[in-house]
C-alpha cells in the first residue's frame, strides 16, 4: 500500500496531510521522521508488509499538505494526531520518532498514554539545556542550538538542501534500478523487519 496524498480536515479547519505504507490491516505505527514530511519514508514497502505493520507518516504543520499553525508548540501535536487516529478508526497505535521527530513522539506518549501501544525514539533530539547533552557530539552538531537561536533561516536552508539532495539521489537510484544494475542487501531489511515486529 502506498497512499501518499491524503489529508483530513481538523476541527479547527486546518488540513493535516498523511501517507500510509505497508499492510493496510497491519499494526498501526505512526512514524515521525526528522524531515517534517510524510514523504520521507526510507523503507521498501515489503518490509512493513512482512512485519504486518501499517506505517502512517504525517506532515507537521506548515509542511506538505498540512496547514501552518501559528504559535504552535510540540505539545499541540498530540491533539492533531488524536484527530487523525480517530479519522482512521484507530483506538490504539504505536509511535516512532526519529531525529527531530523524537520530541513529537515523546509528546504523544506524555499526552496520549492510554492510546499508545509502544513508543520508540530513534536517534532522537533531546532538550539542548539538558546536562551534558553535547558530550560526545561533533563540533558541527554542537552548533545547532546556536544556529537555531540566532539564524533559524540557515536551518531552513539546510533542510531544503537536504531534501534537494534526497530527490536527486532518488532520481539517480531510479536510473540505476531501471538499468537493472542494482542489487539489494537483504540483511538490513530483515533486521528492520524484526524490529518492527516488536512494536
Amino acid at each position: 500500500m502506498n497512499n501518499s496524498e491524503q489529508y483530513i480536515k481538523l476541527q479547527d479547519g486546518r488540513s493535516l496531510g498523511y501517507a500510509e505504507f505497508g499492510s493496510p490491516t497491519g499494526k498501526p505505527i505512526f512514524l515521525f521522521n526528522g524531515s517534517f514530511s510524510r514523504l520521507f519514508y526510507p523503507l521498501d514497502d515489503s518490509i512493513p508488509i512482512a512485519a504486518n505493520a501499517r506505517i502512517i507518516t504525517v506532515d507537521r504543520p506548515g509542511f506538505g499538505l498540512s496547514t501552518f499553525q501559528p504559535n504552535r508548540m510540540i505539545l499541540d501535536w498530540p491533539t492533531d494526531l488524536a484527530e487523525l487516529a480517530d479519522a482512521l478508526g484507530l483506538d490504539r497505535f504505536a509511535v516512532v520518532g526519529g531525529s527531530a521527530g523524537g520530541p513529537y513522539a515523546a509528546a504523544c506518549a506524555f499526552k496520549l498514554p492510554d492510546r499508545l501501544t509502544a513508543l520508540a525514539l530513534v536517534s532522537s533530539l533531546a532538550p539542548w539545556d539538558a546536562p551534558e547533552i553535547s558530550k560526545g557530539l561533533t563540533p558541527l552538531y554542537r552548533m545547532f542550538p546556536v544556529i537555531a537561536k540566532y539564524a533559524p533561516w540557515l536551518l531552513t536552508f539546510a533542510q531544503w538542501l537536504t531534501l534537494l539532495m534526497l530527490k536527486m539521489m532518488a532520481q539517480f537510484q531510479a536510473h540505476i534500478l531501471s538499468s537493472a544494475a542494482y542489487t539489494t542487501d537483504k540483511q538490513f531489511p530483515s533486521t528492520f523487519s524484526a524490529n518492527l515486529e516488536m512494536l
